[in-house]
């Protein structure tokens, strides 16, 4: 940062060095160049400084975990529990499907910040479901609701539960700053 400002304070001096060499009034070529190198100064300011606040943005993951392959009897309780799986590319994609009676069983939010705002949007009524400020994360924040057979896990939210019904949109935030949205589709069937 220093640097660009360097730079950008020698190319100021330089041209207004130029000018008072010469006679008193510029050319409007001359100060056509002295605004563009002004602007492209500028703009080399702004880069250097998104840069800087990009550097300081947390390196942040969220993780979602699907219970699938869940059978249910004619009463509707489960003759097959199915397994849990990672969705593996909901990081990059920042969307899924569920399929069939696919539910969202966890959701893992892991880096290392501090000063975080993590939200929780019923995406059918875009109502907060859930909301945590200030929220220093130091590993992996868990959200858990209950198994097939109604078991509660160690992390359990009562407001993840809809989640088979409606949509969720997950979003976190640094500092005021969106570094995540991400939103897991209900089952069309």
């Amino acid at each position: 940062m220093k640097k660009i400002m360097t730079i950008f304070g020698a190319l100021l001096f330089a041209s207004f060095f130029l000018l008072s060499c010469g006679n008193n009034n510029p050319s409007p070529e001359d100060k056509a160049q002295i605004i563009k190198e002004y602007q492209d100064s500028i703009a080399l300011v702004e880069k250097a400084k998104q840069d800087s606040i990009n550097a300081l943005i947390p390196d942040i993951k969220v993780n979602i975990y699907v219970r699938t392959g869940v059978y249910y009897d004619s009463e509707g309780w489960p003759v097959e529990m199915g397994k849990v799986v990672l969705v593996k590319d909901f990081q990059e994609k920042k969307e899924y499907q569920l399929k069939g009676y696919d539910y969202i069983e966890k959701i893992e939010i892991v880096g290392q910040s501090d000063d975080m705002t993590l939200q929780f949007i019923n995406g059918k009524s875009n109502k907060i479901v859930h909301e945590e400020k200030a929220v220093s994360l130091n590993g992996t924040k868990t959200y858990t609701t209950s198994d097939p057979q109604e078991q509660k896990h160690k992390y359990y939210q009562e407001w993840l539960k809809p989640t088979k019904w409606d949509a969720l949109i997950i979003k976190v935030a640094y500092k005021d700053k969106s570094i995540f949205e991400g939103k897991v589709n209900p089952s069309k069937e």
